[in-house]
């Protein structure tokens, strides 16, 4: 298995898009993908956050031989990204198709990502915890994506020792992962709901089953046009499979409050609605330059307008599309020196791509009508 540089993702010149930009998925109107994390380490050597290069270094080497024992069963279609060999706007691909962290590209040297060419699966290397196998699917699956990350784990830990206590479970860099090492999430869109503010007793439903919420880069990071990471809590005192169903049972709950939210804006506000659709598309008519949470905003309203029936063409993988396109990831990755220009950049790259998108959507959705 050789190290090799990023992969076709969104502006990579490539034009491959990410698997869970799939709009066409369960519950994807408003559950747009479904993340499961598994965390694992080797027995014996320091956590990430406090190893050497050299440690860092060992247990990569360690990881990369076992992958590529496993090439032929389990990573025939992956292949090895160096991260510390990639340029900003490189990493920056990676963050927003949500195939890494900004923590982990950011770390320095010996870290690595395991990839496969769809975009659905990543091994990451010396991130927080020495491996994270993650699974990343459209819509709401995440009886599913459990599946797949823990068939992965299985044939891992066939080639290497994992740290593992009989009372404790899987040993993790941070207690808040020890035990099933497992964190899922669903990324989810809820202009509706914030609309009617509604968001506070949702979040507090949500909380009974274990919920927790961040945003759209994960902990800390703002939440612009209303996008929203909903994961579990809890990662002892229950089972993985129980910890799928919960998450399913929010997302379930999230896409029915949602679409409640929608009717009743459209019976009671249908004017309001009309105008603010009507001011988003104008606003991205006119720009020359969008900022990551203008440009989004005016996506999360231009995809609500589609959802309630007005023609704004922004369709759920349109939508998905442009997100994972945003690179928004650019300001939290680059080096004080080049942030200015490489926000310039994407700013004023934004506009273009969002009217070109939607304008190919429209001419697609017309033809599909006349034929």
């Amino acid at each position: 298995m050789n190290v090799r540089g990023v992969p076709a993702f969104p502006g990579s010149g490539c034009g491959k898009t990410p698997s869970w930009t799939d709009g066409s998925a369960f519950l994807s109107d408003v559950v747009l993908s479904t993340r499961a994390r598994l965390a694992r380490n080797l027995s014996g050597c320091r956590f990430p956050n406090s190893a050497s290069d050299d440690d860092l270094a060992r247990v990569a080497k360690f990881i990369l031989t076992a992958a590529n024992r496993l090439q032929e069963r389990t990573f025939r279609s992956m292949h090895v990204v160096d991260i510390s060999a990639l340029t900003d706007q490189e990493k920056a691909v990676l963050v927003d198709s949500h195939l890494t962290s900004v923590a982990h590209v950011v770390a320095g040297k010996n870290r690595y990502a395991i990839v496969d060419e769809h975009q659905t699966v990543s091994v990451l290397v010396n991130e927080e915890d020495h491996i994270r196998i993650q699974v990343i699917l459209p819509g709401l699956q995440a009886d599913a994506a459990w599946r797949k990350a823990d068939a992965l784990d299985n044939d891992l830990s066939d080639e290497l020792p994992i740290a593992y206590d009989d009372h404790l479970g899987f040993l993790t860099a941070s207690l808040a992962n020890c035990g099933m090492g497992l964190r899922m999430s669903i990324m989810v869109h809820l202009p509706a709901l914030a609309l009617i503010c509604r968001l506070p007793s949702v979040w507090q439903a949500a909380g009974s089953l274990d919920a927790a919420v961040r945003g759209l880069y994960g902990e800390g990071a703002q939440i612009p046009g209303d996008i929203y990471q909903v994961s579990n809590t809890l990662s002892m005192g229950s089972t993985e499979l129980q910890t799928a169903g919960k998450l399913t049972a929010v997302g379930t709950y999230l896409q029915a409050e949602e679409i409640g939210a929608r009717e009743l804006l459209i019976k009671t506000r249908y004017s309001e609605m009309e105008a603010l659709i009507t001011g988003a598309q104008e606003s991205l008519r006119d720009a020359e330059r969008l900022s990551v949470e203008d440009g989004i905003s005016i996506l999360s309203t231009l995809r609500m307008g589609h959802l309630m029936g007005f023609e704004t063409y922004v369709t759920d993988r349109v939508f998905s599309e442009l997100v994972a396109a945003l690179r928004g990831g650019t300001q939290l990755i680059a080096s004080a020196d080049d942030r200015a220009r490489d926000v310039f950049y994407q700013e004023t790259r934004r506009p273009a791509l969002f009217r070109n998108k939607i304008r190919s959507e429209r001419t697609a959705l017309l033809s599909e009508s006349i034929g």
